[in-house]
């Protein structure tokens, strides 16, 4: 099982989608532990690796406007 690490400003974002969409949280939550478990995300969340100064890091695309990075 992978260890979590929450940046500051995850914790930030994550506070403003919690005020303003709950099935958003939810989705989050459903999203990080998958990560954790070290499952696979279904193509929906179109996980892909970044490049240039990001090169060690992964996306993947929960809403069109709500992006999870991970490492």
């Amino acid at each position: 099982m992978l260890k979590l690490e929450y940046s500051t400003q995850f914790k930030k974002d994550f506070k403003k989608i919690a005020k303003l969409a709950i099935p958003d949280v939810v989705e989050v939550g459903h999203v990080i532990k998958q990560l954790q478990l070290g499952q696979t995300l279904p193509e929906k969340y179109v996980d892909h690796a970044l490049s240039g100064n990001w090169h060690h890091y992964r996306d993947c695309h929960i809403k069109p406007d709500l992006v999870l990075i991970y490492k």
